[in-house]
């Protein structure tokens, strides 16, 4: 006769290592298998810095022209020009946002994360409106819009700061 390795018939030792498997697991998935928050931040921070820094090098590549666009000096043609710098600007800035507003920020800073999201959106569509304004040569509706851009952009730094987002300033 030979001896069964196992003193315990198949179902019953089924049964008796389902007890013992749950819980190993449960205390695997407690000790840390999954990320901590504090990781799941500072990913967060790394890649929405890494798209910030990107487009912030694409911006520095577009050549605005020395110009007050308000200036009765300005001809039609150097307004136009500006305008489309500017508005260049404001496309890549809009781009940028896009792109930040795929990231899924952790639950701590979800709310002021959608709050600079709002604020820089605004900033680039107040600034893509006083840049077309250059380019149609209506000089009176280029400053406020291009004024509320400044003010935006001020303000999305500083909520850029607080969340400790260094190239989104």
């Amino acid at each position: 006769m030979e001896a069964n390795a196992f003193r315990y018939p198949g179902p019953l030792m089924r049964a008796r290592l389902a007890w013992l498997v749950v819980p190993v697991a449960l205390a695997l998935l407690a000790a840390g298998c999954g990320k901590s928050a504090a990781d799941e931040q500072k990913a967060f921070l790394s890649q929405a810095n890494k798209i910030c820094a990107h487009f912030e090098g694409l911006q520095n590549q577009v050549v605005v022209p020395t110009l007050n666009p308000i200036s009765s000096k300005a001809t039609h043609l150097q307004r136009a020009q500006w305008g489309v710098s500017i508005k260049q600007l404001a496309y890549l800035g809009t781009q940028e946002v896009k792109a930040l507003g795929k990231l899924k920020a952790p639950k701590d800073l979800a709310d002021e994360f959608q709050a600079l999201l709002t604020t820089k959106g605004g900033a680039f569509a107040s600034m893509t409106q006083g840049a077309q304004a250059a380019e149609r040569n209506h000089v009176p509706e280029i400053a406020p819009p291009i004024k509320a851009s400044r003010n935006a952009l001020a303000q999305a730094t500083k909520q850029a700061k607080a969340l400790g987002l260094k190239e989104c300033e």
